[in-house]
Formats: C-alpha cells, sequence, structure tokens
C-alpha cells in the first residue's frame, strides 16, 4: 500500500469499534496513579477516535457527545462554548447529561441555557446542587425525550413543588423521577393535577409529612418506591406513605436506605397491608421492627428481598462479636423459620445479601436458608417463574 494512504473502513465496521470503545469498562484500580475518573477517560478514548479521520469523526460523533464528562477542570465552560450555536447541532447528540458533580463551575442561568441546547436528544438528566433554580424549569419541561429526571441533590428551596410538578407533568415519555430532598410537601393539594402516565419509578426522601403523605396523588402508574434521605421515618411516617390507597394497592417494588433518619422508635406492620409488593430492600437491621421476624403474621406477597447494609452500622458490628455467635444464630433461626409455608416470607425466591453484614454465623446456615428458597420454587408454575425474570435464584451477594 502506497505511504500515506489510509485504511478505509465500511462505517457499520467503524459504528461497531466507537460502539464497543463507548461501552468499554473503565475501572480506577487502588493501586493505580492516573486519577482520573472512569468518565473522563472514556471521553478521552472517544476524542481520540473521533481524531483518526473525518469518516471516523463523522461515525463516533455521536457517541463523542452522548454523555459528556463536564466536572474536570474547565471543561464545563469549553463544553458550553462548543455546543453554543454550533454547527452541526452537537447539543442535540446529548443524551446523558450528568452536572452532580459540578461544584461553582455553572450558575443557574448556564444550567438553564444548556438544558435548552441539548433539550432535543435529552434522556437522562442528573441536576446539580448549587446552580439548578426555578428559571430551570421551563427549559426542562420541553425535554420531550426524557426518561429519566435526578434533582436528589437539588439544594436549597428556590421552587416550590407545585412548580415543579407542573413542569414535570409537561414530559410525555419520562419513567423514572427523582424528587429533591429540599423541596419538601406542606400541603396535599400540591400534588393535585395529571402526573406523566409513563411515570412509574419515584424516589422521594427530605421531609415527609404523614397528614400530606396519606392523601399524596402519586402517579396513576406508579409500581417502583425508593425513599431515601428522610428526615423522619418513625413508624407514623412510614405508615402514612404506604398506608395510601395508591401505594398499598399498586406498589410492587419498595426501597428503604439506610440513608434515612430516625428509622423506628417502634414497630409496624404496614407491609403486611400492601397486597403488590413483590421486591423489598431494607436495612439488614429493619427485619424485625417491620415484623418480617420473628414470623407472627400471615405471609408476605414478596418474591425478592434484598437485605443491605444496617442502619444502626455500629450496633451490627458490636453484636456481631465473632466470639459470640448468639446475635446471628438468633436471626438465622428467624429466618429459617420464616420461610417455612405460610410464615411471613414463605413467598421467597431470592435473596440479596451484603457480604459484609451476613445475617448468618457460618456457611451451615446459610445452605439451610437456600435449600428453604429453593424449596419454595417447586410450588410455582414454570411460566410464573420466568415472568419475574430473577437472574439470581436462592441467595446471591448483593453490592454494598
Amino acid at each position: 500500500m502506497p505511504s500515506g494512504q489510509g485504511i478505509h473502513l465500511p462505517d457499520e465496521i467503524v459504528e461497531f469499534i466507537v460502539g464497543w470503545l463507548y461501552e468499554l469498562p473503565r475501572h480506577r484500580t487502588p493501586d493505580s496513579q492516573d486519577h482520573r475518573s472512569p468518565d473522563l477517560k472514556r471521553q478521552i478514548d472517544l476524542w481520540a477516535f473521533c481524531a483518526v479521520s473525518r469518516q471516523w469523526y463523522r461515525v463516533g460523533l455521536r457517541h463523542l457527545y452522548r454523555c459528556p464528562a463536564l466536572w474536570e477542570n474547565n471543561s464545563f465552560a469549553l463544553f458550553m462554548r462548543t455546543v453554543k450555536g454550533a454547527s452541526p447541532d452537537l447539543g442535540s447528540k446529548v443524551m446523558i447529561l450528568n452536572l452532580q458533580k459540578l461544584q461553582h463551575q455553572s450558575s443557574p442561568s448556564q444550567t438553564a441555557r444548556l438544558i435548552s441546547w441539548t433539550k432535543k436528544g435529552l434522556r437522562s438528566f442528573f441536576a446539580p446542587r448549587v446552580s439548578f433554580a426555578t428559571n430551570c424549569l421551563a427549559p426542562l419541561s420541553k425535554c420531550n425525550n426524557i426518561t429519566m429526571l435526578d434533582l436528589s441533590l437539588v439544594g436549597g428551596r428556590s421552587f416550590s413543588f407545585s412548580r415543579l410538578k407542573k413542569a414535570i407533568c409537561s414530559l410525555p415519555k419520562i419513567s423514572t423521577l427523582r424528587l429533591p430532598i429540599s423541596v419538601p410537601i406542606t400541603d396535599p393539594n400540591d400534588s393535585t393535577g395529571q402526573w406523566p402516565s409513563s411515570l412509574w419509578n419515584m424516589h422521594i426522601g427530605g421531609l415527609l409529612i404523614p397528614t400530606v403523605m396519606l392523601s399524596f396523588q402519586w402517579p396513576p402508574n406508579i409500581s417502583c418506591l425508593t425513599v431515601s434521605g428522610c428526615l423522619d421515618l418513625n413508624p407514623e411516617v412510614l405508615e402514612s406513605l404506604l398506608g395510601n390507597t395508591q401505594l398499598r394497592d399498586s406498589l410492587k417494588s419498595l426501597t428503604l436506605r439506610p440513608d434515612n433518619r430516625y428509622i423506628f422508635d417502634d414497630s409496624s406492620a404496614i407491609l403486611y397491608e400492601m397486597a403488590a409488593l413483590y421486591h423489598l430492600e431494607i436495612p439488614v437491621d429493619l427485619m424485625y421492627p417491620l415484623c418480617i421476624l420473628p414470623s407472627s403474621f400471615d405471609s408476605l406477597p414478596i418474591r425478592h428481598l434484598v437485605l443491605s447494609k444496617p442502619y444502626d452500622e455500629e450496633f451490627w458490628k458490636s453484636a456481631s462479636n465473632p466470639d459470640d455467635n448468639s446475635f446471628k444464630n438468633r436471626i438465622a433461626e428467624d429466618i429459617y423459620e420464616a420461610l417455612d409455608e405460610g410464615e411471613s416470607l414463605s413467598n421467597i425466591w431470592t435473596l440479596g445479601v451484603d457480604p459484609k453484614y451476613k445475617p448468618w454465623a457460618c456457611e451451615h446456615q446459610q445452605d439451610g436458608i437456600e435449600a428453604a428458597i429453593i424449596h419454595h420454587l417447586d410450588d410455582f408454575l414454570d411460566e410464573e417463574l420466568d415472568e419475574m425474570l430473577f437472574e439470581e435464584m436462592g441467595i446471591y451477594w448483593a453490592s454494598g
């Protein structure tokens, strides 16, 4: 081949290469001297790919702008200058806009402009803590293709919940919404109005007022709820939240994070009123306050139980003394008994456990619990098992 003549590949091959490069895992290792984030490494790799030739630039451009890393050095300012009035329309190629790691690189007006420039192709938006305000809601309401909206880190009280909901109601494709914990819902009427029918997954936290939560109007098709960063999740709050008629009858998946505060000064059996609940994720030390253990009520409908890190981590560590297994022995015995027919966990098919906080003392106990779970599967039809699409049956290690 003559010197200087480039190798031309079909666009399909180049597309395959850049797709592989985009999805390539990039992990930080503890002993690595490279402190760049995986997202920044991906951005650098894609930039180098696009520099190979005009063909590779043309094919790789949409991947380069698909999920920009904007928090390193002055990358945010450079990106703003690049997409402003760019030809071709580079902003429309952005599908994932993550501004959560920004500190003071942006302002509310800059965030609003950036949302406006990227609204055409935007699918997922992660709002920054300090530079998202009321003026961002108008351009946000025009992001007709957005499916995931994360406002969880937004600080201050720069807008009301009613104004936020008005903007969200204009998003026809949104499926997942993480509400800001800094914006309280203080009036039951704040939730009136029609939520998008596509919205089924919500995250809520901050200040939850029992009387408001009891009558709160949830999206008509909500089936998945995560409670995180709640300022006070005592039994009254949780029971008013889950006692809401919509959630009580239709909620299929519930996650209670360990970062909620003041969880339980008393026990609650509210889970036994959740008729459709098949997925439950809770801190491992909440099995007793939630009356899952010891089994003394009817069986729960739960198929998939995940036990995450404990809410009271210090107590768990002190009680789990390796020289005295009585604490974990009692928990293991209660779990095993709860798996019997008609008991609280008799419908469980899969159990996820944080390996650092195993609720048993030895492998023999683990094997017995797993055998009891697998035994449940014999009572169900293959069609029902296939419908759940669980990748793991029995016990598996859940990420911490």
